[in-house]
């Protein structure tokens, strides 16, 4: 399924389906765009929810239940906000998750994944940008790149068998990488 939109997006797909795999775009060119996306669970069914937001103040929220989903969210401009929401990783080897923020500043990052073996990849560029992870259950995987000053990354990991690689190139950044 692909959708554009200009301005405001939400979409909801829950139930079963008869396709094992089911993708999602959602495409925004303007200002001040929310996209949302919930993606149901299904256990049978991996979803690919891809979002792509050009333009300031512009927000994303995508949120996807069950194991095996995947979520794409690029955002080139300033003062831009991804909230993903993954849960119930690891029957069909965890839930994944590309965040990038390109060329801009004062940019936030929320991701929460629960379950077992998620992966997220984050990369951000500008000043004054802002990741804040929380990866609850086993075998998580992160990695955090930021390019610029003034940046914060913070990874929190609560389980065992994680790992996170934190890269920041640029002055006064700050990065915290959280293991228990």
């Amino acid at each position: 399924m692909i959708l554009y939109w200009r301005h405001h997006a939400r979409t909801i797909l829950r139930g079963t389906a008869a396709l094992a795999t089911s993708s999602l775009l959602c495409a925004q060119a303007a200002d001040l765009g929310p996209a949302e996306i919930s993606l149901g669970s299904d256990a049978t069914r991996q979803t690919i929810a891809n979002v792509v937001q050009a333009g300031n103040y512009n927000n994303a929220r995508v949120s996807q239940h069950g194991p095996g989903h995947q979520a794409n969210v690029l955002q080139s401009a300033q003062y831009g906000d991804i909230r993903l929401q993954q849960t119930s990783g690891a029957a069909r080897g965890g839930n994944v998750a590309d965040l990038r923020q390109t060329s801009g500043s004062h940019n936030l990052i929320d991701a929460v994944q629960n379950g077992t073996a998620n992966r997220l990849n984050v990369t951000q560029s500008g000043v004054a940008n802002e990741v804040s992870s929380v990866q609850i259950g086993h075998a998580h995987h992160a990695d955090v790149q930021q390019y610029g000053n003034w940046n914060y990354a913070q990874v929190r990991q609560i389980g065992g068998r994680e790992a996170t690689f934190i890269t920041q190139y640029g002055d006064f950044n700050v990065a915290r990488a959280i293991q228990h």
